[in-house]
């Protein structure tokens, strides 16, 4: 039995040959979140490279948000909106405990390559050249699409790196020859992986469904990205991801070892979470300083909080971690409690002091912020929502939370002011679904809640337009300047075709029809219904043409919410079926009832419905062009 492994630049790996998912392979599964989160990653790599991409929102700071003359080169805020106050001893202050906190050492040297997962592939006994993928068919099918993107995205259609791509995506070694081929995908993989697909919101996916429209969406998140960047942005970020990102490659020459390692490493054990990886770090270093005794109890300790905060540990430790380091950079959650062990490590400091400092610090969690963080994950529970609760759960709809360390803060800093708390829990919902709806990055996200926790600090309004701090005007970091109102206003209008972005809108305008009391059904266990089905088939491609279904598909007039498994038993059903289905669930769903009051589904009752929907969230939003 021959096992071999490597680790290969992903370049290399694509060239090896031609791929296909094994029979033991679930369907393409990866959607528009998961292709953005790993774009995200990359980029976040490939700054440590020295690369800067043109971002699409980069200019919506300009006028308001913060101000354009504290933008540096890079866009990162600038030293000289905040000095040293807010640091981490302000944090311990605010919290209460009597830990002192350990100031941020300089990150330490990162690497020049990106360990992007391994694969575990089979040669093909019959067909020289081909793979089975037992392991990494999601990431391998999501980098053709990116990889597709890309080409299709170069404004020069005789750069080289359209033929390095094209070399990636299609092999000259067989009649067929794509890189990776998969059944069931309805011709959307093979039209990626052939000539360059230059027009947006590439219409050869209009009757893509399932695999194929998961994959479709995937394809989209990265066009509308790439289309942001120069040519030579692009460029860069191809040679950097074909030989900065490596893959291992496990091979496997015996079908049944291969079948072992799909399912052990696909149905048993999971992740490993931070709290698991810190309590670790820290029991380890206190055993080795102080002995068993004392780390066993460390390790008592942290199970209780396990047992009070439950699943929600980590979520608490990640947002007190932004408040105790507000960093100013990108960067995974979790990363600054480690590496200030690892520092310590390297500078052979007393660590097992460091690891009782961190310990009690997450102790003392339990007294500063629990029941903060009980208030804002309230929504969770199965409860109605009334004043400021009915903005925490708005908030937990987003597909992001660097909301929560702020909301933590303002929830601390309030006291028993529920009026403020009320007033600048509501600013802090619809400045979030402003910056979702226009696309802000993770860094940009984390540079603006950093700096409203900041502002929060000093005694100022992050959401009022400006303040004074020594003789020096601020702006604040949550108000919404007209630029990035506007690009709300573009986004709500246009298809909402990234699920990450389509799902916290429809849900908020579903609670929006609620007015100030929401049910705890309202959202729960519910996914978007489109009204007009995405597949064009049966009535559905009678009454509309192909041109009106993939106008009006996506737009927020033609979506509601409904409970899951009314959403799949009426799919792609006729009009008839679907409203008695909402008439149905009316009392639950307002959406859904909203929707049914027509006798007909037709494009004039799609726009004006959507005129409607769109007004209403603008309103709410305060993005309206009269606000």
């Amino acid at each position: 039995m021959e096992i071999s492994t490597e680790a290969r630049p992903l370049g290399e790996m694509l060239k090896a040959g031609r791929f296909q998912p094994a029979s033991v392979q679930r369907a393409f599964q990866w959607g528009g979140r998961e292709a953005s989160v790993l774009l995200n990653d990359l980029v976040a790599f490939m700054r440590r490279l020295g690369f800067a991409p043109t971002d699409c929102t980069e200019d919506v700071c300009n006028d308001g948000v913060i101000g354009s003359d504290e933008i540096d080169a890079e866009g990162r805020i600038s030293e000289r909106v905040s000095d040293a106050a807010g640091d981490a001893s302000r944090v311990d202050e605010a919290m209460q405990i009597a830990v002192r906190a350990p100031s941020p050492a300089p990150r330490r040297a990162q690497p020049d390559l990106y360990f992007l997962g391994g694969v575990v592939i089979l040669p093909a006994p019959k067909a020289p050249g081909v793979f089975h993928l037992y392991d990494g068919f999601q990431r391998t099918t999501t980098l053709m699409a990116l990889l597709s993107a890309l080409r299709a995205s170069f404004d020069d259609d005789a750069a080289p790196e359209i033929e390095t791509i094209s070399a990636l995506l299609l092999s000259e070694q067989a009649a067929d020859r794509r890189r990776l081929f998969v059944s069931g995908m309805g011709g959307v993989l093979a039209r990626m992986m052939g000539p360059p697909l230059k027009k947006r919101r590439g219409r050869f996916w209009r009757n893509a469904k399932n695999a194929a429209q998961r994959l479709a969406d995937v394809y989209y998140v990265f066009q509308e990205r790439f289309a942001c960047w120069t040519d030579e942005e692009r460029a860069f970020f191809l040679d950097a991801l074909l030989n900065k990102v490596v893959v291992g490659v496990l091979r496997v020459e015996n079908r049944s070892v291969a079948y072992q390692i799909f399912v052990g490493s696909n149905g048993r054990g999971r992740l490993l979470e931070l709290s698991d990886i810190l309590k670790g770090r820290i029991v380890e270093l206190i055993d080795r300083g102080e002995g068993a005794p004392a780390a066993e109890r460390c390790a008592r300790s942290w199970s209780e909080m396990h047992k009070r905060f439950g699943d929600r540990f980590d979520t608490l430790l990640k947002a007190s971690e932004f408040i105790r380091y507000l960093p100013r950079e990108a960067y995974e959650a979790g990363d600054l409690l480690l590496q200030s062990i690892d520092m310590a490590e390297d500078e052979k400091a007393p660590t097992d002091a460091l690891a009782r400092d961190l310990s009690l610090w997450v102790a003392g969690l339990q007294d500063a912020y629990a029941d903060s963080f009980a208030r804002i994950r309230a929504h969770h529970a199965p409860i109605d929502s009334f004043g400021w609760d009915i903005a925490l759960r708005r908030l937990s709809f987003l597909d992001w939370n660097e909301w929560l360390p702020v909301a933590l803060q303002i929830d601390l800093l309030a006291g028993a002011d529920n009026a403020r708390r009320a007033r600048q829990l509501h600013a802090l919902q619809r400045f979030c679904y402003i910056l979702d709806l226009a696309w802000w990055n993770q860094k940009g996200r984390m540079e603006i809640a950093g700096e409203a926790i900041r502002q929060l600090r000093q005694g100022h309004s992050p959401f009022a337009n400006t303040h004074e701090d020594d003789g020096r005007v601020i702006y604040g970091a949550m108000k919404a300047s007209e630029r990035l109102r506007e690009r709300a206003r573009a986004a709500l209008e246009r298809p909402l075709l990234d699920p990450a972005k389509r799902g916290p809108i429809v849900r908020l305008s579903e609670t929006l029809l609620w007015g100030d009391y929401l049910p705890n059904g309202c959202t729960d266990n519910a996914d978007v219904e489109h009204i007009l089905p995405q597949a064009h088939i049966g009535e559905w491609a009678e009454k509309f043409t192909e041109e009106e279904h993939e106008f009006w598909c996506n737009r927020l007039g033609n979506l509601c919410i409904l409970e899951k498994e009314t959403n799949r038993r009426v799919a792609a059903h006729a009009w008839a079926v679907k409203r008695q289905a909402y008439l149905d669930v009316a009392e639950r769903f307002n959406s859904a009832a909203d929707a049914a009051r027509v006798d007909e589904w037709t494009v004039s009752a799609i726009a004006a419905r959507h005129e409607r929907m769109v007004a209403l969230v603008s309103a709410h939003l305060r993005i309206s062009p009269a606000a």
